[in-house]
């Protein structure tokens, strides 16, 4: 029981911040007062003026937790029923992010063009304004919009248009648009529309060494209970060590395993009590390293949470990695990255041998698939003029680990394996695998610095490599 270390209950969240969507008033932000302040300033000044902002930093500093926390503002300044607030997250492109808002509104609009559902969309909300209400739209984890359009000038220009332009203005006052995009992407963006920047951005961090024990202290205060503090004999301790039962080596072992990301240390806090309250009298840093397994975790998260598997994605990452390896650590691993031959083929080579990837995203493995690899392999690629010998292929098979065997490969389709022989090989790639996809999502989320507390050390990255290289069948 938590209650040995004086704790009523334990304090951490572990949860997704989303789950305070309905009930605002119960979330709470530690630390961070200068930007608590700029969110208080734009709640009133809405009442006599339209707010934009962007909520940026890396994953897990708590962007999703400062959209919701102005939805509690709102609701203290205005009236609980007097807000009407619409949360989008993580809209695949520009149709669906403004199809979900005529969704949340009750638009029902007939036509498909963006430019007639936006002024449905603004009806709607000059509605809601005459009638008192202060309009909130949320659009979170935008990075997901801009991995999936960022290719495609057009629809990045859209993109800015909608946000900038359109969403922005929709009225003259009593109402806000707030939207949450990690570094990177928001960075990226700017530098190719330098306009996006007219919506203010507020800069989220990690913490600082320092910072993580006041962190860790703040959590801990707000359920302190006297009787179970005086119960227990921890007056001493808790005197001397506002962090108890985290011991002060503890605090900075969780600073290096998490490089200071809010969201890895609430859940790491709240697994390490759980795990003590019944076995230890303090958590220290032997402690804190025996219990936490820093990459499970941020594979899962990978996984589960920042960059789900897909069909679509699967080659998007394999070739963003090898391109990767190739540029840092080519020299190292004898590999060449020779760019894609088609979207789903990739041509390397490896200690001079001539290799084509297929990245086959699908249940089944067809004679098709095979048919063209087959005409690489027999007539090579040319390349500037130059023709190539394909030496050998490989098919890396994104499939479920819930496919039965007997699907992964159409029965025509094995004959052709046998005829093709030691050329081609298949690697089999779990997209629903924590240590498969859940590895190659966090890599992939690393290299585009979005993802900072995975690998924090070029020994580290070396490591990693090798075993992303294992998962591609290259080794």
């Amino acid at each position: 029981m938590v209650e040995r270390f004086g704790l009523k209950f334990n304090p951490f969240p572990r949860a997704e911040a989303e789950q305070y969507r309905n009930e605002p008033e119960k979330l709470d932000i530690i630390l961070f007062n200068y930007e608590k302040k700029k969110l208080v300033e734009y709640a009133k000044a809405i009442q006599n003026a339209t707010v934009s902002f962007a909520v940026v930093g890396p994953w897990g500093t708590g962007k999703t937790l400062f959209l919701l926390y102005f939805y509690k503002l709102l609701r203290q300044l205005y009236g609980v029923d007097k807000v009407k607030f619409i949360y989008i997250k993580a809209p695949s492109n520009n149709e669906d992010l403004i199809k979900r808002l005529c969704n949340e509104l009750g638009v029902s609009v007939s036509s498909r063009k963006l430019t007639e559902l936006l002024e449905a969309v603004r009806q709607k909300i000059i509605d809601l304004v005459n009638n008192s209400y202060i309009v909130y739209i949320a659009l979170d984890q935008l990075e997901e919009t801009y991995r999936n359009i960022s290719h495609d000038e057009a629809q990045v220009h859209e993109f800015v248009e909608i946000l900038r332009g359109k969403l922005s203005a929709m009225v003259e006052k009593r109402y806000a648009l707030g939207i949450s995009i990690v570094e990177p992407a928001w960075g990226d963006l700017v530098a190719r529309w330098p306009s996006i920047t007219g919506i203010d951005a507020i800069r989220l961090k990690a913490l600082e060494p320092e910072e993580v024990g006041l962190f860790i202290a703040k959590y801990l205060e707000k359920v302190r209970a006297p009787e179970l503090v005086k119960k227990y004999n921890l007056e001493k301790e808790i005197n001397e060590n506002p962090t108890y039962p985290f011991t002060d080596d503890a605090v900075i072992e969780m600073y290096r395993l998490s490089s200071g990301v809010q969201r890895n240390i609430c859940s790491w806090a709240y697994e390490l009590l759980e795990k003590s309250k019944d076995k230890f009298e303090r958590i220290d840093s032997y402690i804190v390293r025996l219990l936490i397994d820093k990459k499970l975790y941020l594979w899962q998260r990978s996984l589960e949470e920042i960059l789900p598997y897909h069909s679509m994605r699967a080659a998007m990452v394999v070739k963003e990695i090898m391109a990767y390896i190739w540029n840092k650590y080519g020299s190292k691993y004898n590999i060449v990255w020779s760019g894609s031959i088609d979207r789903n083929i990739i041509l390397t080579n490896i200690s001079g041998k001539n290799i084509i990837l297929y990245i086959a995203a699908k249940q089944t493995i067809t004679v098709e698939d095979l048919q063209i690899i087959t005409k690489y392999l027999q007539e090579g690629v040319t390349i500037d003029s130059e023709k190539l010998e394909i030496h050998s292929a490989i098919i890396l098979h994104f499939t479920s680990q819930s496919t039965p065997y007997s699907k992964l490969v159409d029965p025509k389709a094995s004959i052709w394996f046998m005829k093709i022989g030691e050329k081609l090989k298949r690697k089999i790639v779990f997209g629903d695998s924590v240590k498969e996809w859940g590895r190659l999502a966090a890599f992939y989320l690393h290299i585009k610095n979005e993802l900072i507390s995975y690998i924090t050390s070029e020994d580290e990255e070396d490591l990693e490599i090798r075993e992303i290289l294992k998962i591609l069948g290259l080794v």
